[in-house]
C-alpha cells in the first residue's frame, strides 16, 4: 500500500515506538527491543508523516493466520484498520487476518470488515509473579 513501509532498522523501530507511545500505547516503557526485527514472523509497519509515523501496526505470522496488533494512528477511523489489515494480509500471503480489541477500536475494526467471533479470554496462573 502506498506510503506504508516495513520497519527494518533499529533507528526506524525507535521512531515507530515513539509514535506508538504518542498515539496509542498504554505504557511509556520501552516494549520492542531491536532483536524483534530479526524474526521473520513479526513485521512492524508504519505510515510516515515527515520524520514521525502517523500510523502503524504489528503483523504476526503463524501457520494459519496473521495476527494484527498494536494498531495506532492519528485518524482512528476504519481506513486505518483497512490499511493495516491489507498490510498484514500481504505479509501473510492471503491468510486470514485476526485481531483483538474492544470499545471504539473494535467498532472501527467491525466497520472495516472484521467479524466478531467471540470474547477474548485471558488465563492467569496463580502466583505467576512469585
Amino acid at each position: 500500500m502506498p506510503g506504508w513501509e516495513r520497519i527494518r532498522t533499529p533507528e526506524a523501530l525507535a521512531e515507530w515506538e515513539e509514535s506508538w507511545k504518542r498515539l496509542g500505547s498504554p505504557t511509556e516503557r520501552h516494549m520492542f527491543p531491536d532483536t524483534m526485527l530479526r524474526f521473520s514472523e513479526i513485521a512492524f509497519f508504519g505510515l510516515r508523516d515527515g520524520a514521525t509515523f502517523e500510523s502503524g501496526c504489528i503483523a504476526n505470522l503463524s501457520s494459519d493466520c496473521v495476527g494484527l496488533s498494536n494498531v495506532f494512528g492519528e485518524a482512528a477511523d476504519s481506513s486505518l484498520f483497512q490499511a493495516t489489515a491489507m498490510l498484514a494480509a500481504e505479509f501473510g500471503q492471503g491468510k486470514p487476518v485476526v485481531g483483538y480489541d474492544h470499545g471504539a477500536a473494535l467498532d472501527a475494526m467491525l466497520k472495516s470488515g472484521f467479524e466478531e467471533v467471540g470474547r477474548l479470554r485471558i488465563w492467569v496462573r496463580e502466583n505467576a509473579h512469585s
